[in-house]
């Protein structure tokens, strides 16, 4: 991650100025202020590594020239230091394979002499490897040292005879006698040889002990394979990086092809040729002409992937992006070399100065690699990390975050041992993985900060297990100290704080922490954030209020408006009935954006109406209840409510409109004893309305309870005629005889005397 480029820029300046006076010990602190700031810098590095050669610390000045390497692998100043100092610790293996290494860089740069001098210091370190004494003795001779070259053709000679290879014996001294072909020691020994070794096809020994085959190449045919063997051994001991593991495996796919001609399944003649050319091509630092003939080779129908990397590979090397960006995504279609064509076309897109791409594909590098190690289960949330991480560097644009990231991708893996550096840290991740939540490793290698996040999130949860609840404190302030960027160690403390009941202090650290992800476009992690002060806190209404609004601004809808409901209800609880009715208000704002609108609406419309009537804010609960009706016009619950609330208005008119579609919809559902009961319930909150009774009275018909029917039939009469409507209540009547009562006669007089006009 980049840094504060102001501090920064001040501590070079400080480290500069001490490197001036000589003063080494006071500019060591200010170039590591730098590097904290900027961990991927490579003046700072190359400066932190100066200073501790100065003072005599060769380990310090190892690892900082390790950091540095791969962040300027071409630079020969940068390994000249690193092969150096390596030489003084008594690390010759790696001191050669840096020297070989430097050889090859100035060797394509045609500075030949220099490389020469490199590679007998990698021999002198390391004696016996082939490769290097080969490459040596092409070299002298291509700059005019013919004995010199005889001389490590003799020495690669030993070596091959040392190993029981008897046939490379006899063409190293056919070699070296080409080059020397007065020296009799030389004409003795191949002589010697003669009788046991057979000369390669093509080879004619002369009596002179001269070959006929041209200056530049070992005789025979079998020169390539030999050429491809020692390709395979790979120049750069040590680097390991999935681009080498597919190039190895590419360059034995082709020499085994070379093995088969003449097979069924081994190439023709003519692609036989052109690979092995290719091949010579290579190893003697002619890599345009390499390419060609690949290319050659492809044209004429070669189809094997191996093919298409190793040309990309080679593309790469010349720095032709868009021609190795092409063969790569070629061969990325065979998974045996996916991988490592993702991480060639990282490679190819960050030389061709395109950031984001070159992270892409490294990002994926660390998604397969993650995949291969993780179970089955994390299989699905690595895969979405790996998503929203990609995601989240495309949407920031960062060039310079981008770039940083990029190189610590590639340095990671550009280390010898990053298989099992990366299966360590699965493990690592695992160990503190929390609710299932895996963590990527691509998450884990994006800060330098990562390792002591890890390995202090282990220990305070050991100490937390324990109740070692203060040690657990110390323990994130000091890692907080190494690692200040590392949000985790934050989150880690405030769960802390709230185990130890400090719940405010905790809340306000975790509240920061998610306004920091937001900021930084990690979405998830803020939410997760907001969700975890939840479980502790349900009642907070700040957290659950800012996480609202970030999930509206994700536009997800449907977790927003559940949490508008717990937050209105959490201020009803706490009696701050208008801060709920508020968030209630904002909730139905929302509605319009969700794909289930109507029934948000309805229940939000619901728990509002409540709030009024338990305010006996009559008109503005029926507001509330007539929305809903407008909504779903046979909502029942809402008509029953209106039903209650017009009559306590006087609305009676409008109270029967809604009782009656209430009765209808029951009606038609055959719910006559729910129907009878409501009635009831009705008719009892509201016993001067002859309506209610009346519709009682016929719910009871239709229910077959005869004798309430004409109770119920009775006190509607009674009030009928109170109220002066004499001929309702004449109708009423006879509706009872018609029921036949046992008082019959009764009613039968009683019906006689109202229309002869007596009461």
């Amino acid at each position: 991650m980049a840094g504060d480029r102001e501090t920064y820029a001040r501590a070079m300046r400080i480290a500069a100025d001490h490197s001036r006076k000589g003063n080494w010990k006071a500019a060591g602190p200010a170039y590591r202020q730098a590097i904290i700031e900027f961990p991927q810098d490579l003046a700072a590095t190359l400066g932190l590594g100066d200073t501790s050669l100065e003072v005599g610390q060769l380990q310090s000045g190892l690892e900082a020239l390790q950091r540095a390497a791969p962040l300027a692998p071409e630079d020969t100043e940068v390994l000249s230091s690193l092969a150096d100092v390596r030489e003084r610790l008594g690390m010759l293996e790696q001191a050669s394979v840096t020297c070989t290494r430097m050889g090859s860089i100035l060797a394509r740069q045609n500075r030949l002499e220099e490389a020469a001098d490199l590679w007998m210091r990698a021999s002198r370190l390391v004696p016996d490897q082939i490769e290097v004494c080969e490459w040596l003795a092409r070299t002298l001779e291509k700059i005019g040292r013919p004995a010199q070259a005889a001389a490590e053709y003799a020495t690669l000679a030993n070596i091959a005879e040392r190993r029981g290879n008897g046939e490379l014996v006899a063409r190293c001294y056919h070699e070296a006698l080409r080059l020397d072909p007065g020296n009799n020691q030389l004409q003795m020994r191949l002589a010697s040889l003669q009788s046991t070794v057979p000369l390669s096809p093509g080879a004619t020994i002369l009596q002179n002990g001269h070959t006929s085959q041209p200056t530049d190449v070992l005789p025979g045919d079998e020169e390539n394979m030999l050429d491809f063997e020692s390709l395979v051994e790979e120049e750069h001991v040590g680097e390991h990086s999935p681009l080498d593991q597919a190039e190895r495996r590419a360059l034995q796919e082709l020499a085994d092809l070379l093995f088969a001609v003449g097979t069924d399944s081994g190439p023709n003649p003519m692609i036989a040729a052109a690979i092995g050319q290719s091949i010579d091509q290579q190893t003697r630092g002619l890599f345009d002409d390499a390419i060609e003939s690949l290319r050659q080779a492809i044209d004429a129908g070669l189809s094997r992937t191996a093919a298409y990397f190793h040309l990309g590979a080679l593309y790469y090397e010349r720095g032709h992006h868009d021609n190795a960006i092409e063969s790569f995504r070629h061969s990325m279609r065979d998974k045996e070399y996916t991988l490592g064509s993702h991480y060639g076309l990282g490679l190819t897109y960050h030389a061709a100065g395109n950031v984001d791409r070159a992270l892409e594909h490294f990002i994926e590098v660390a998604k397969m690699v993650d995949l291969a190690d993780a179970s089955p289960e994390q299989a699905g949330q690595l895969t979405m990390a790996y998503q929203r991480l990609t995601d989240s560097y495309i949407a920031k644009g960062d060039t310079e975050e981008a770039s940083v990231f990029a190189q610590t991708l590639f340095q990671f893996f550009s280390d010898r041992d990053w298989e099992e550096e990366s299966r360590q840290a699965r493990r690592a991740m695992d160990s503190i993985s929390e609710n299932n939540d895996a963590m990527a490793l691509a998450e884990y290698l994006e800060t330098p900060e990562t390792e002591i996040t890890v390995t202090t999130l282990a220990l305070t949860a050991e100490y937390m297990q324990r109740n070692m609840l203060m040690t657990a404190v110390e323990e994130c302030y000091r890692a907080i100290q190494k690692a200040p960027a590392s949000l985790r160690l934050y989150a880690r403390l405030a769960d802390i704080l709230m185990m130890q009941g400090r719940t405010r202090q905790a809340i306000t650290m975790f509240l920061t922490i998610a306004d920091t992800y937001q900021v930084r476009g990690e979405i998830q992690n803020a939410t997760n954030i907001y969700q975890e002060i939840l479980n502790q806190a349900p009642m907070d209404v700040q957290a659950r209020a800012r996480l609202i609004e970030l999930l509206v601004d994700e536009d997800e809808i449907e977790q927003a408006l559940e949490h508008y409901l717990i937050l209105a209800d959490t201020y009803y609880q706490t009696a701050e009935v208008e801060r709920a009715l508020t968030v209630y208000g904002e909730a139905l704002g929302l509605v319009s954006r969700s794909s289930n609108q109507r029934a948000w609406e309805t229940d939000i419309l619901y728990h509002m109406g409540d709030i009024f009537e338990q305010r006996v804010e009559w008109a503005r609960a029926i507001a509330a209840y007539e929305s809903i009706v407008a909504i779903a016009p046979r909502d029942e619950r809402a008509l029953l409510e209106l039903t209650y609330l017009y009559f306590k208005q006087g609305q009676r008119e409008k109270a029967l409109r809604a009782l009656d579609t209430w009765l209808d919809v029951h009606r038609k559902a055959g719910a006559t004893q729910t129907l009878l009961e409501v009635l009831q319930e009705v008719t009892q909150a509201f016993p001067e309305e002859s309506e209610l009774h009346a519709r009682l009275a016929s719910a009871c018909v239709d229910c077959g309870l005869t004798r309430q029917a004409i109770d119920e039939y009775a006190a509607v009469g009674k009030m009928q005629l109170e109220a002066g409507q004499r001929a309702e209540a004449v109708r009423t009547i006879q509706t009872i005889i018609d029921l036949g009562p046992e008082e019959v006669d009764e009613y039968r007089q009683l019906l006689a005397r109202m229309r002869s006009g007596g009461s």
